[in-house]
């Protein structure tokens, strides 16, 4: 089906021929994804496939993500349809979510992980993610000092504002031990020496252990709807931040996972819990969570943001507001 992609991009046609004959329901997005992106994701997708059998140890691991990928999906699809109807994430308790995803080895590593990196690939959020962070983010990073990840999972964030930059470290927090192995291996393959980084436990209902003013940059993606209390983790972001420090914040929307807590009912109320940390938003993008041609013009993309049912991926990037 994908024969015209495989000199080009042999690993890109490789998922996609596989994902259509487990899942050829799938088709449609994956064809809007290829009309709207085109080489560009494609491009993105083999660094995305060589770092997914970089992380894995199974004879397969492009089946084995395909796999992950599904289940993952299908389990939230199950889920957004409860929450349609109730208007309430499944998810209360935090320490319930811990037991059952991040300290739960064996479905972290392999099919969280590989999940989330194969969501880069077929999913048009997690891929303008991508590229705001490529694009708007990661330029205007200073060439040296210090970028700090909190939530960094699978490590490709913090990875790829180190990749090739000898005078930048880096810290990356998680509290799940397989997030930090993770983010280990995929650092090696991209040859950062490990002097240039760390990679550390961390609570994010807890104080961060750094002290104030420390950070040139900090990230935190796809882990404010993960917490209780997402305001606490902002604050603590902009206390570490430098007076001049940057940084790029994601929000899931009215989007339901094995593991978000925090329902943001809109982009509205994500923005104003970011203002009120002590954090001032210069640039954002929202992103629907529906095939790319169904957004694919501004008055689509504002109207399917507007809608009160549309799961959305939010991202922007912040700075610390001056204090008077």
């Amino acid at each position: 089906m994908f024969k015209e992609l495989s000199k080009k991009y042999p690993s890109s046609a490789k998922v996609f021929n596989s994902l259509m004959e487990q899942a050829p329901y799938l088709h449609p997005l994956v064809t809007s994804m290829l009309e709207i992106y085109g080489d560009r994701l494609l491009a993105q997708n083999e660094q995305r496939i060589q770092e997914i059998i970089d992380l894995s140890d199974k004879p397969d691991p492009i089946n084995n993500a395909i796999c992950a990928f599904l289940e993952f999906s299908k389990e939230f699809l199950t889920r957004q349809q409860t929450f349609l109807k109730t208007g309430e994430y499944a998810c209360t308790d935090f320490e319930a979510v811990h037991k059952e995803v991040y300290a739960n080895s064996e479905y972290y590593r392999d099919i969280y992980v590989p999940a989330l990196l194969m969501c880069f690939i077929l999913s048009p959020n997690y891929y303008e993610f991508f590229n705001f962070f490529e694009q708007r983010f990661l330029p205007n990073l200073p060439s040296t000092g210090l970028i700090a990840e909190f939530g960094c999972g699978h490590g490709l964030y913090l990875g790829q504002s180190l990749k090739g930059k000898p005078a930048r470290t880096g810290i990356g927090f998680d509290i799940a031990e397989e997030a930090l192995k993770a983010a280990t291996k995929l650092f090696n393959s991209y040859d950062i020496p490990q002097k240039n980084y760390s990679l550390d436990y961390a609570d994010f209902r807890e104080p961060l252990p750094l002290l104030s003013g420390t950070l040139d940059a900090a990230i935190c993606c796809e882990v404010l709807e993960h917490l209780p209390q997402p305001q606490d983790l902002l604050k603590e972001i902009r206390r570490v931040l430098k007076p001049s420090g940057t940084a790029l914040l994601s929000a899931a929307i009215r989007m339901e996972s094995v593991d978000h807590l925090h329902l943001f009912e809109s982009t509205q109320e994500v923005i104003e819990l970011i203002n009120s940390a002590g954090l001032t938003i210069s640039e954002q993008r929202v992103v629907p969570l529906t095939k790319p041609t169904e957004f694919d013009t501004i008055e689509k993309r504002t109207a399917l943001v507007g809608s009160p049912t549309m799961p959305l991926g939010f991202i922007c990037i912040a700075n610390p507001t001056p204090k008077r």
